[in-house]
């Protein structure tokens, strides 16, 4: 029951769910009082960017032999999706969440960015992290 439980939080705060959860978060929360048509392009552009996209660029990876798995047994395995999500996280940083207009945002994603990148530097080193 336990190991259901860990398993069951493992996937539900999966990194590819907690950009979107957090910006679904951040809007359901907000005082501020946004236009819904805004809330719903941010929505779907994160959807897009940070769910979809590194999900169809895992089994393109998987197809040309790049991943073996899911879970990138090796460091080697998480070198380029830690690239290619810090790409997609930067670009998001650029076009989608404006540091002047939402602002807290812009700091997650930044968090975001830092840990891919000190995710990514790790993995460079030789060092499995998570």
């Amino acid at each position: 029951m336990k190991n259901f439980i860990l398993k069951s939080f493992s996937y539900i705060f999966h990194p590819v769910f907690m950009p979107l959860l957090g910006v679904a978060f951040y809007f359901s929360k907000s005082p501020r009082d946004i236009p819904i048509e805004i809330i719903w392009a941010k929505l779907v552009s994160t959807s897009i960017l940070t769910f979809l996209l590194p999900i169809l660029l895992y089994f393109l990876l998987k197809n040309i032999g790049r991943v073996q798995s899911i879970f990138l047994k090796t460091t080697q395995e998480r070198i380029i999706p830690l690239l290619i999500n810090s790409i997609i996280v930067f670009l998001m940083l650029r076009k989608v969440f404006s540091a002047y207009e939402f602002v807290e945002l812009y700091g997650f994603f930044t968090g975001i960015l830092i840990s891919n990148l000190a995710c990514l530097i790790l993995a460079l080193l030789k060092f499995k992290a998570s």
